[in-house]
């Protein structure tokens, strides 16, 4: 899916700007696409991540629910706000991360 959106932007970059060749695109599409995790995020990195998180699990391609759930799984301050989708849900999610905010806004 990514790949195939990528090729289509990679060709408008290309038309826009000559200069810039195809390995420099593919380099940067490895970087931001390639893994089997998140973009540009390693497990170990989460495993030791000091900031809390909310993590809302997705359920569509883009957003895999299998790595949602393992990042609340393996981040060390996790919170997970799951079946968050839809209209009728949207009051109780926006009271659910405007608490998580301010649990976890900094006093000044």
């Amino acid at each position: 899916m990514f790949a195939e959106t990528f090729k289509g932007w990679s060709q408008a970059m290309r038309e826009r700007d000559p200069n810039l060749d195809q390995a420099t695109l593919d380099g940067f599409f490895e970087k931001m696409f390639g893994g089997d995790f998140t973009f540009n995020t390693a497990r170990d990195f989460v495993r030791q991540c000091p900031t809390p998180l909310l993590v809302m699990p997705g359920d569509d391609p883009p957003h895999p629910k299998v790595i949602g759930e393992e990042i609340a799984k393996i981040a060390p301050f996790a919170e997970v706000l799951r079946d968050w989708k839809g209209a009728d849900k949207l009051a109780t999610v926006r009271a659910a991360v405007e608490d998580f905010l301010t649990r976890h806004t900094p006093a000044e």
